[in-house]
């Protein structure tokens, strides 16, 4: 999934929950605290995610200024557009998933 815009705690949260009960957990742990927040930012889960994300999910300072980052050129309209269908399917996936795990078919 790509980011598209500020990811809040609130999602995050929402997020973990489903991965939660997907999981069939009524807790959401750590991990789906963290798997959310990767999701919700666009990152694929194979990448090193304390790399992406430091330490902690909760150890963010909201008082850094950050450091400078260097100029990216846009994607190519072929490859946005690729990504954008591949995010598509990945959230509807997720939604299919959520769902599953909500109404399994042997409580019909």
């Amino acid at each position: 999934m790509t980011a598209s815009g500020t990811v809040t705690r609130e999602m995050v949260e929402q997020r973990a929950a489903e991965n939660a009960l997907i999981n069939g957990r009524d807790k959401v742990n750590a991990d789906d605290l963290r798997a959310a927040r990767l999701e919700l930012l666009g990152y694929e889960a194979s990448e090193d995610s304390d790399d992406i994300m430091g330490n902690s999910l909760t150890n963010e300072n909201p008082g850094s200024t950050g450091e400078p980052v260097v100029n990216i050129r846009p994607r190519d309209e072929q490859a946005e557009a690729e990504k954008m269908v591949k995010d598509g399917m990945e959230e509807a996936q997720h939604t299919t998933m959520v769902e599953g795990a909500r109404y399994p078919k042997n409580q019909e």
